[in-house]
């Protein structure tokens, strides 16, 4: 595929969402949950035409509809929390019942039954809508706020996070893999759980990094539901279940809270098995503090917002004062002017300017004239730690630990009984930065700043026409270098060190010395997935119909440079005799001062920005045949385009091409995209167009107390990247080894 065209394509998509949504008016929250039932008389003859008014008890938000033509009605796309539903209709009483619960993603069953009499006389009912769930055949469970606020989360070296409440659900499966969290649920695959934070997901492309919540507080979290089996058609992109998380939302009333979880060694007992063998296993002083504040926009006799326009802020800041406190040994004063006499009689240092048939001269007494030093040692030497005259002179290395920090803002508009809108952006930085009480050269920089991004839009064209979109944006960017990066004293240019990058101070190894080493890393990577939602719902008799299409693109940017100012590795050979075989002598740091480089890696134009466009499309019915049986059916088809790079830097290994250099035996390296030299392709692996996903279930209502469920369906994996994306980046990328140090 031409990637222009490719690129145009997903934009022009994109536009078109945008300006349809634009003509809806405006952008609000993702659906929800969903509140269903009949409206029948006594007898139990549906009752066509009844009007409906549902109103959210935090903010008097009103939604209007009407009864259909076999007596049922469907509210879509509702915000977690507590309803007020009024129903009247000619020749009947009215009737209001109080504590309707909606959850994230939940389908609530409420069938009412109208009593004869005059409409001015009304029926009130104050009770929650019954638990067991008649109408679907989805298994999911949702945790609760009051759960989320109560039940303890560790706060142990990093800051809380709401998705580890997924293990209370049945099925769910976790540990630490590879320093990460991973999970599943249903025996499903690792990292395979897709996760959603108000309608869009924070899927991430690595697999070796899960998506993991870098951003979200759980303060600010109303509730969460995992679905981890017979999930409709709307859904896709998963092999371990759905995990949909809401946020919080203003409301009519000002909230407003405070909080503070502290461990402190002076709070915490040491466990008996640590005071038997003398050891202080108490946690690090730890902070998690924060607070979560909402209500109306309301400004004294200028605008009232109540009913209409909310917002909430919070923020969430962990502090983890941890240090690390070490032993080091770093280069003498005398080392520093050659003098490496204290090595005597052990260690002979010889001058391989003198080597000749195997045979070299001795410095000396171990001693290296000035004259003979490398420039760019002497300049080097400038710049590490002083230590004392010992050979192992024990050096203090006291390094510095991690703050995270989130932060989250949100508004939503009510503009009127039809319309509504709502947006939300969410700033999550992680540090993970070192600081070494050595300097620089020894200290990093490190962490993943994630930002989120949501805007939606819901419009209701008549009581059983609702179009709903969605807009999310979800950015993880994570940078790692080490603290000299930027200064210029530093760079290899300041320490003559010629055609090598000005990033940072240049990585250098002394072999078999115990001398303190640090590499060069200057690295930034950046997972980002944008996504569009269109969602178009029709209540037709006893149908409730769903239809609509998922638009997302996945990008992964890689500027891969651990090594990118080099690492220098210096070794005793350089400076010893090694026809002596029985004590052949030599030093990494007298090779140092003579810049012979032993060995040296650097990693040059690493730089690749892989992309995965996705486009699915699903069509979904929920048959309410009988008052106790009902059918959910629908299709989910997907078109998941591979990898392609921006600038078409990919290559690889392809078996089916001849390789001219091997007499036409096939098998030969490619290089992707269109032009001289390259093989007509953009996308290394064929794209797969049969990804169809049927979807079906039934949910058979025995009695009041009990419900029969059974699905079958097929969804698929979202494609991953492995590695860091620059692996098939040969002919682009290459590693140099300088040795003019």
């Amino acid at each position: 595929m031409n990637p222009v065209r490719s690129s145009l394509t997903f934009r022009l998509i994109q536009l078109l969402v945008g300006l349809f949504a634009l003509l809806c008016v405006a952008i609000a929250q993702i659906g929800r949950g969903t509140l269903t039932g009949t409206i029948a008389d006594p007898s139990g003859a549906s009752i066509p035409g009844a009007a409906i008014t549902l109103t959210h008890s935090d903010t008097g938000v009103k939604m209007s509809g009407q009864s259909g033509s076999v007596g049922n009605y469907y509210f879509s796309s509702l915000v977690p929390g507590a309803y007020t539903i009024d129903v009247s209709a000619t020749g009947f009483r009215e009737y209001t019942q109080r504590g309707l619960t909606v959850s994230v993603g939940d389908i609530v069953t409420v069938n009412i039954t109208l009593q004869l009499g005059a409409t001015t006389d009304r029926v009130v009912v104050t009770a929650e809508a019954p638990q067991l769930k008649s109408d679907t055949s989805e298994i999911s469970t949702a945790v609760a706020s009051d759960y989320i606020l109560d039940l303890p989360l560790t706060v142990e070296g990093t800051v809380r996070n709401p998705v580890y409440f997924m293990s209370l659900v049945p099925g769910y499966t976790g540990e630490v893999v590879g320093g990460f969290w991973a999970n599943k649920v249903n025996g499903g695959q690792w990292y395979g759980t897709d996760i959603y934070v108000d309608g869009s997901t924070i899927q991430l492309t690595r697999p070796s990094i899960p998506s993991f919540n870098y951003g979200v507080s759980v303060e600010a979290v109303q509730e969460f539901r995992v679905q981890t089996n017979g999930f409709a058609a709307e859904y896709g992109r998963t092999s371990s279940g759905i995990v949909n998380l809401v946020m919080k939302s203003g409301t009519n009333m000002i909230h407003g809270t405070g909080y503070e979880f502290l461990r402190n060694k002076a709070l915490d007992a040491n466990d008996f098995f640590a005071n038997k063998g003398g050891i202080d296993n108490r946690s690090k002083n730890q902070h998690d503090y924060g607070f979560v504040v909402s209500g109306p926009v309301y400004i004294p006799k200028i605008y009232d917002g109540r009913n209409k326009l909310f917002w909430m802020s919070s923020q969430e800041k962990y502090r983890y004062p941890g240090a690390g406190f070490a032993l080091v040994t770093v280069p003498t004063d005398a080392f520093k002017h050659g003098d490496l006499s204290a090595l005597l009689p052990g260690t002979i240092i010889y001058d391989p300017a003198t080597c000749n048939l195997g045979t070299c001269v001795p410095f000396t007494n171990n001693q290296i004239p000035e004259s003979r030093f490398s420039a760019v040692s002497k300049n080097v030497i400038s710049l590490l730690p002083k230590g004392s005259d010992s050979l192992v002179n024990n050096a203090q290395n006291i390094t510095k630990n991690p703050v995270d920090a989130y932060f989250y803002t949100e508004k939503d508009v009510n503009v009127s009984d039809k319309q509504k809108i709502s947006g939300s952006i969410t700033r999550g930085p992680k540090n993970s930065n070192n600081t070494s009480s050595l300097g620089p050269i020894y200290s990093d920089t490190g962490g993943t700043s994630t930002t989120y991004i949501r805007l939606s839009h819901d419009y209701i064209f008549k009581p059983n026409l609702l179009n709903h979109f969605n807009y999310g944006l979800s950015r993880s960017p994570d940078a790692r270098n080490v603290n000299t990066a930027g200064l210029k004293q530093y760079q290899p240019s300041a320490l003559g060190l010629n055609n090598v990058p000005d990033l940072t101070f240049p990585g250098i190894n002394w072999t078999g010395t115990s001398y303190l080493s640090r590499g060069s890393e200057f690295s930034r990577f950046v997972n980002q997935t944008t996504q569009l939602n269109e969602d178009f719902t029709w209540v037709h008799g006893r149908h409730n119909l769903k239809f609509g299409a998922d638009v997302r693109r996945q990008q992964f940017n890689v500027a891969r440079r651990e090594n990118g100012s080099g690492l220098f590795e210096f070794n005793p050979q350089s400076t010893a005799d090694l026809a002596n075989v029985d004590n052949p002598g030599g030093h990494a740091w007298a090779s140092f001062l003579l810049g012979i480089v032993k060995s040296s890696n650097l990693r040059v134009g690493i730089n690749v920005r892989n992309q995965w466009n996705y486009y699915g499309m699903y069509a979904q019915d929920d048959y309410k045949v009988t008052s106790k049986l009902t059918l959910n059916y629908g299709l989910r088809y997907e078109i998941p385009y591979t990898v392609a790079e921006a600038g078409d830097r990919l290559s690889g290994f392809d078996t089916s091409v001849a390789n001219p250099g091997a007499d036409g035996r096939l098998g030969a390296y490619v290089y992707f995209g269109k032009g001289p030299g390259r093989n007509g392709r953009r996308h290394p692996q064929d794209t797969f167009f049969k990804s169809f996903g049927p979807r079906f279930g039934f949910a058979y209502s025995v009695n009041p107390k009990t419900v029969v469920r059974g699905g079958y369906g097929i969804s698929y994996s979202p494609l991953k990247e492995s590695g860091y994306a620059g692996e098939d980046t040969i002919g682009f990328a290459a590693q140099a080894s300088p040795s003019n140090f």
